[in-house]
């Protein structure tokens, strides 16, 4: 429990600054996304199927939520969010049910290509959609293809005082993994982040600033570049508009989130086993009950979904964090945190927190991840390409039908015959036989794909 505590504050102090990020590129009520890093340590934690997993919201939602909000509200951004509340509680009861029904394997069976491809469209969404903040310029651009065609612009009209603390953000949050020294390294690049801005907003006097003269131009520091903090953080609880419950675009939204909530999760709770120094595994099926709770809940006290962070879950196990008390200590520790210390979150910049977004979109959408696909082969690059256009032309749901639809024929193309194709996809095609000696042979009929995975790795599951 020592370790588990000591790890807990870094986690704590990490998962501040991600949330009002995350909360701020969503156009969500400030503490939206802390609310279900706060209900995964007081509720997930005892039911959770993890062992080190830190929970937290799932930034491949940022886009959706953000187009819900303006979907449902217009100008009127709380009432779109109350509205979008009810999709979220809605997805966290088909989740549950998902557990239930142990069908947490469904979310194993979407092709890998087209997994990558969601994580980079949400990287570069995230990314257009903070590069304005970041540089202090206002923008009217709705849809991601209009925020890229306005990058030239919001580059040319950036605002010095608000750009530059922006920019120095972003070259922390690069800079730190490389910079090898024990006391720069002991503190997450976030909390230098935040640090720095604060120090920065107090020595320039960014939150009185007002009009100002650069380059022999006029410029304004207006409050919305600043972090608006409620009076209170009971009375800035935002209750879901139960109301529009029956809407079909509400039911249509759920069904979204289910699907990228479920997706994120499972591939977070694969990726935090992996760091797991006792190399415990997370039953899936329990985590999904866990974090369908968690986001119900969540959901009612006017949060974000709840899933298993990468992040934080890395810093807790970079920290001797060994048990999910880590993740319980955490959310008491934001609560004091917020308590005593919110009035200075008004002295953070927005800026500082889009380059916080910022850099996890480059590293969501970096250079090396097309690099790796390339290298697997022409095919795997065309789902990729394909599903990363789409999605970030016409939406995540569309993106992923059309990964896995060009997928699918690429597999027919291989196979040649329709017939053998459906044949293989609906007879179980693995046989699994164990010798006298121990030997494991695992034998597989005509091809195994994301379509018939499930049959395959409940084989390779029965081996030891």
């Amino acid at each position: 429990m020592k370790n588990d505590f000591r790890a807990s504050i870094s986690v704590a102090l990490i998962g501040i600054p991600l949330g009002l990020g995350i909360a701020l590129a969503m156009g969500a009520p400030l503490y939206a996304a802390i609310i279900p890093v706060v209900v995964g340590g007081l509720f997930v934690s005892w039911f959770s199927g993890a062992y080190i997993a830190v929970h937290s919201t799932p930034k491949m939602l940022i886009p959706i939520i953000a187009s819900g909000v303006i979907a449902f509200g217009g100008a009127d951004l709380l009432a779109g969010y109350q509205m979008v509340l009810v999709a979220l509680i809605i997805a966290g009861f088909i989740q549950i049910i998902l557990g239930i029904t142990r069908s947490g394997s469904i979310g194993e069976m979407i092709p890998n290509s087209v997994i990558k491809s969601l994580l980079a469209a949400v990287g570069v969404i995230i990314i257009f959609k903070q590069y304005h903040v970041m540089l202090g310029t206002q923008t009217d651009a709705k849809t991601t293809v209009e925020l890229i065609g306005s990058l030239f612009a919001n580059t040319a009209n950036l605002n010095p005082a608000v750009a530059l603390v922006g920019l120095v953000s972003l070259a922390i949050m690069i800079s730190h993994p490389k910079i090898n020294l024990p006391v720069i390294q002991a503190i997450p690049a976030p909390i230098w982040v935040i640090a720095i801005s604060i120090g920065y907003s107090l020595v320039v006097g960014l939150t009185d600033l007002g009009p100002y003269e650069m380059f022999g131009k006029q410029y304004e520091v207006l409050p919305t570049h600043m972090l608006i903090v409620p009076d209170s953080i009971m009375g800035s609880l935002v209750t879901p508009d139960m109301s529009v419950w029956a809407n079909s675009n509400i039911w249509k939204l759920a069904l979204t989130i289910t699907i990228v909530t479920v997706i994120e999760g499972i591939l977070s709770s694969k990726g935090i086993d992996r760091i797991d120094p006792l190399n415990r595994r997370t039953n899936i099926n329990q985590e999904l009950i866990a974090t369908g709770g968690g986001t119900v809940v969540s959901g009612f006290l006017g949060g974000l979904p709840v899933i298993p962070a990468i992040v934080g879950s890395s810093v807790n196990v970079s920290h001797n964090g060994r048990t999910q008390m880590a993740n319980l200590f955490q959310a008491v520790l934001i609560i004091f945190i917020l308590v005593l210390l919110g009035n200075v979150l008004g002295l953070i910049p927005l800026a500082s927190l889009a380059a916080i977004l910022v850099h996890t979109g480059l590293k969501l959408a970096s250079p090396e991840i097309f690099i790796g696909v390339y290298r697997i082969g022409y095919e795997e690059l065309a789902i990729f390409l394909l599903t990363l256009i789409v999605t970030i032309v016409w939406g995540m749901i569309l993106g992923i039908g059309a990964g896995i639809g060009l997928a699918i024929m690429l597999l027919l193309w291989h196979v040649r015959s329709p017939v053998k194709f459906f044949k293989f996809l609906f007879k179980p095609n693995t046989v699994l036989i164990i010798e006298d000696d121990g030997t494991y042979h695992l034998s597989i009929e005509g091809f195994a794909s994301f379509l018939n995975y499930r049959r395959l790795k409940k084989q390779i599951d029965a081996i030891p």
